[in-house]
């Protein structure tokens, strides 16, 4: 084999992946947001609940003197979760996904 047949034989095989990516990515939208999803840097209300929560429960709570109702917590935590995520957290979604009961 000649020297351009493996030149072009090692770059078809380094580049196989890559090109099965693009040619997807023509085809079809989805192919390509679901590669920009991979690369986001979103902050989701799972991530950062750990810090937010306890000091939300603190708040409502009085320092625990005092019994809390879901939506009194949530209230105490939601402008947590906007400064962190940069997005509002639904009462539903903070009841049903993040506190688990």
């Amino acid at each position: 084999m000649n020297l351009a047949g493996m030149i072009q034989r090692v770059t078809t095989k380094v580049t196989k992946k890559w090109t099965k990516q693009r040619t997807a990515e023509e085809r079809g939208r989805r192919s390509r947001s679901s590669r920009m999803y991979v690369y986001s840097d979103r902050v989701c209300f799972t991530d950062v609940a750990g810090d937010i929560l306890e000091k939300g429960y603190q708040h409502a709570s009085g320092n625990g003197r005092f019994t809390v109702d879901v939506r009194q917590f949530y209230y105490s935590c939601r402008k947590a979760f906007k400064e962190k995520t940069g997005n509002e957290i639904d009462a539903k979604y903070f009841s049903q996904n993040l506190i688990v009961k």
